[in-house]
């Protein structure tokens, strides 16, 4: 079964506080992680500024296993 989903935002804030909760593996991956992030900050609010909401779009599934 498909479960097809939009989360949308008209802040910021919490995709932003998404991103910052991987900072505890930034060294891992060698990416400029603040500046990353501010980056993403800049892009969302943006997006929020011309479109009036952020979308992101994501795709579930049940898996049912039987015998």
């Amino acid at each position: 079964m498909d479960l097809p989903g939009v989360v949308e935002v008209t802040d910021p804030a919490p995709v932003v506080a998404h991103l910052a909760s991987y900072e505890a593996w930034a060294d891992q991956s060698g990416v400029p992680f603040h500046e990353t992030v501010a980056r993403a900050s800049e892009i969302v609010a943006a997006e929020i500024e011309s479109e009036g909401a952020f979308r992101i779009t994501c795709r579930g599934g049940i898996l049912a296993c039987r015998r």
